[in-house]
């Protein structure tokens, strides 16, 4: 395999694009809506606080403790079937 080495020629023309050094203007436009509409959205106001699920979350943990409630009463059903009290 050759290794080849190359080099970039460079050309001899350098371009350059003229600036002015006059300040940018500032557009003003129009408001899109010339009156506010009555009953419309009030902006910038927070909607109100939702109400937390608190009966859900304890359902949710009244049917947790159930379930381990009812698995240590088969877990001892089933020692005291079988005799021994593990």
């Amino acid at each position: 395999m050759d290794d080849a080495v190359v080099n970039p020629q460079t050309s001899g023309t350098a371009t350059s694009t003229p600036t002015t050094a006059s300040p940018t203007a500032t557009k003003y436009y129009r408001a899109q809506v010339a009156k506010t509409p009555s009953g419309g959205v009030d902006t910038g106001v927070a909607p109100a606080e939702p109400e937390r699920p608190y009966a859900l979350m304890a359902g949710g943990m009244a049917l947790v403790m159930g379930s381990a409630g009812g698995g240590l009463l088969l877990r001892r059903r089933r020692a005291a079937h079988a005799g021994g009290a593990r």
